[in-house]
């Protein structure tokens, strides 16, 4: 593992099969050939630990497999079926990821997976960064068994669109937010988006959102998050009000 590429000179080279940053070496045929299913990963692998007899924890500066699936540098690798696995979203420096490597290192212990390494933030969506991720900055700890994160299984509830407006106007409109499954301590605080950056608006299981429609807006930005007596807060999951269109 490493910054590796392996490929058969053999062939033409249209028909050649590259494989990046994981490969395995065959003693008996004398041959390098890949790894995993998807042809390996974007950038450096740095550290590998084996967490059973077929399962290793990899971490380093990569961002996907060669067939974009996101791992935000951190997976599970399945050495028997060849699959690269995220671990809860990864950790990512943030807009400027694909231009700066983020180097994690980990150490496997009995309370878990800690992880260093030039990150900002742990705990992003793999799919689409839809959920605004737990800020982290350098250290990190992920436990495989426990859910670590504050927020726990807190739900925000059913969000009913309201109505747009038309022209140049603007009009006000109210909406009752509301969560679920709450953790047991936790204080619940919302945000609201607005220049360009997260504004806490109120605080409790319930809140009434107040703000202006432009015909522009498609969505108005709120978000929700958790604060533990230890003063440790989940990231923040949206809240979004949609905006119905007027015809």
């Amino acid at each position: 593992m490493g910054c590796c590429n392996i490929l058969d000179d053999t062939v033409d080279v249209a028909k050649r099969v590259e494989h990046y940053g994981i490969c395995k070496y065959d003693p008996v045929s004398g041959v390098w050939m890949g790894a995993t299913k998807d042809h390996g990963v974007s950038n450096d692998v740095w550290q590998a630990t084996w967490l059973d007899d077929t399962h290793m924890l990899i971490t380093g500066s990569f961002l996907y497999t060669e067939r974009y699936n996101m791992l935000n540098n951190v997976a599970i690798f399945d050495t028997q079926s060849g699959e690269l696995y995220p671990v809860g979203g990864g950790l990512f420096k943030g807009n400027d990821a694909h231009v700066v490597g983020q180097e994690v290192f980990h150490c496997v212990r009995e309370d878990g997976y800690w992880f260093g390494g030039n990150f900002k933030f742990a705990g992003a969506e793999p799919k689409a960064r839809s959920q605004t991720p737990v800020p982290c900055s350098y250290l990190a700890h992920y436990d495989p068994v426990h859910n670590l994160d504050p927020n726990g299984n807190l739900r925000v509830n059913p969000i009913e669109p309201v109505r747009g407006v038309k022209g140049y106007s603007s009009e006000e409109r109210k909406v009752d937010l509301s969560v679920t499954d709450i953790p047991a301590g936790g204080v619940v605080n919302w945000y609201q988006f607005s220049s360009s950056k997260w504004n806490k608006c109120g605080s409790g299981p319930t809140y009434k959102a107040s703000f202006r429609v432009k015909c522009t807006d498609t969505c108005i930005k709120y978000a929700v998050a958790v604060t533990m007596p230890d003063g440790v807060e989940g990231g923040k999951i949206y809240a979004t009000i949609p905006i119905q269109p007027v015809q």
